[in-house]
């Protein structure tokens, strides 16, 4: 990938420090009452800070449980928005050098705390060919599938095979599932094609499978895509909520 672009964000982080001190002397009940009154009205202020900033410090970033959160892929006349789990690392570019044709994005969420891990996803865009216009949606996706199927060096193994290969709608748009599985580990490869407005999108998420919910989350995150027109010109990505912190190494 070429003209690569990546703009940290960095969250804020609040402490609280309490620091108790102990007083020796002795106080007549009237002040000791006072006194228990200051206490009390402290104690609840500096309780509700420290739950704030609990909060805030503890941001769930857990790939598999963490809330979905919106990102929204644009370029080239074209935006593509779909909910994913907070992403830790990402870099986005153009790889095509046909102008206006081939972008996308690649990254990484946090690491799971348990050993589901995290997440690998890349997601790509660019044009049918010209010589191919006088065919349908449909057809064009497949022969693209199909190719792009042929020419997997992970299918070539005995160990990899498709497990699962299902033509739906996604948007509105002719789309299709491939769900490739290896037979000696949990890992799991999943390819959603989308055919939409003369272009082609691939989103590729690569991932180990130790959970049946997890079947779950990755269906959510399809099924939330969406695709429409944008006045954008060069390849950009927004997250909402939780920025990335990193830039993704290959």
């Amino acid at each position: 990938m070429s003209a690569l672009h990546f703009t940290p964000t960095f969250g804020r982080m609040y402490m609280v420090r309490v620091q108790e001190n102990n007083t020796h002397g002795s106080v007549s009940e009237e002040d000791f009452m006072s006194i228990k009154k200051i206490l009390m009205s402290a104690i609840c202020t500096v309780s509700l800070l420290v739950s704030t900033a609990s909060a805030e410090n503890k941001e769930n970033t857990e790939p598999w449980t963490a809330p979905l959160e919106a990102a929204i892929l644009e370029g080239f006349g074209t935006r593509f928005t779909i909910l994913l789990p907070p992403i830790e690392a990402y870099r986005i570019g153009v790889f095509s050098p046909s102008p206006g044709d081939g972008f996308g994005f690649i990254g990484n969420t946090f690491p799971a705390s348990d050993s589901t891990r995290e997440l690998y996803l890349g997601i790509t865009s660019e044009n049918f060919p010209a010589s191919s216009a006088h065919k349908t949606a449909v057809d064009r996706l497949n022969e693209n599938v199909d190719r792009f199927i042929a020419n997997m060096p992970m299918l070539k193994s005995k160990s990899s095979h498709i497990s699962q290969d299902i033509s739906l709608s996604q948007d509105g748009h002719p789309a299709r599932l491939i769900r490739i599985t290896h037979e000696n580990e949990a890992i799991r490869r999943d390819l959603l094609f989308v055919a939409a407005d003369n272009r082609e999108w691939r989103i590729d998420i690569l991932y180990y499978i130790l959970e049946p919910q997890q079947s779950t989350r990755i269906d959510t995150i399809f099924s939330s895509i969406k695709i429409d027109r944008s006045n954008a010109t060069e390849p950009v990505i927004h997250f909402d909520g939780f920025q990335p912190t990193k830039s993704f190494e290959e």
